[in-house]
């Protein structure tokens, strides 16, 4: 195969005599993945497996895209700024509570290079129900108010993103809510 091959604002690390099988891999700088993969194959042809995205499109170069940040979709009982429909790396938002709420989790959070945000999911309560507000995890719809014991509430994350934790949980007699908080990821997110 071609050892001519490249990807834009990255490195490819190629095997020295790359042979049917050998594989290619896009490495790109922090806060940035390869687009649209991340490796290739050599294949009994002489040619590279194509550039082809999810989508199945086609790209005539690899690139690294900067990496990008869930955004919220609801925020109850408060504000957040600012509103923006992408959050690159680097981006901070503010939280801030209605009258008569107090903020739990994070007031400030920013955009980090492995795609999540720092800190903890921010939350406004009025601590009047049995169990606190449980939240609504970036990029997710919560459906359900009923916080009191055995109330439940149920999140749904779009189709472009990963669902992961407990998407219905119910509010117990220990006044906490059950399972592990839900979360949407996109799936170029990594642990740091």
């Amino acid at each position: 195969c071609n050892l001519d091959i490249k990807i834009k604002g990255g490195d490819v690390i190629l095997p020295r005599n790359p042979i049917p099988g050998s594989i290619l891999h896009y490495v790109c700088p922090d806060g940035a993945y390869p687009y649209p993969v991340a490796w290739r194959v050599c294949q009994r042809d002489g040619s590279w497996t194509p550039l082809l995205s999810d989508s199945r499109e086609h790209s005539i170069l690899a690139s690294c895209n900067p990496m990008t940040c869930v955004q919220p979709l609801e925020f109850e009982n408060g504000e957040f700024y600012p509103r923006k429909s992408v959050y690159k790396v680097g981006d901070k938002i503010q939280f801030s509570c209605y009258s008569g709420f107090r903020v739990y989790g994070s007031s400030f959070l920013s955009c980090q290079s492995n795609g999540k945000w720092n800190g903890s999911l921010p939350i406004c309560d009025d601590d009047e129900a049995f169990c606190h507000n449980p939240g609504i995890p970036f990029g997710s719809r919560k459906s359900g108010k009923d916080y009191n014991l055995e109330g439940v509430v149920t999140y749904t994350c779009p189709a472009n993103l990963i669902p992961s934790g407990t998407l219905k949980r119910v509010c117990l007699s220990n006044h906490q809510w059950s399972g592990k908080e839900p979360s949407c990821e996109s799936s170029l997110v990594y642990d740091t």
